[in-house]
């Protein structure tokens, strides 16, 4: 799934980023943690942030970052 993600260019995912506001998490990232739940079959934003503190597979792939 990494591999996967980390074949789109950048520029796929320059339309996402926005110059005000709070600092964004990247976008690469953001799908790598969802396409890894969904493949566990977890939608839930809450079931999601459960997976990233306990699942080592999960902290893996977000980088270590915290979510909120």
């Amino acid at each position: 799934m990494n591999d996967l993600v980390e074949s789109i260019p950048e520029e796929a995912f320059e339309a996402f980023y926005k110059s005000q506001g709070r600092p964004s998490y990247h976008p690469k990232m953001m799908m790598k943690v969802i396409l890894c739940a969904y493949t566990q079959s977890t939608c839930s934003g809450r079931e999601i942030e459960a997976l990233l503190q306990d699942s080592i597979r999960m902290m893996w792939l977000a980088v270590t970052v915290k979510l909120n």
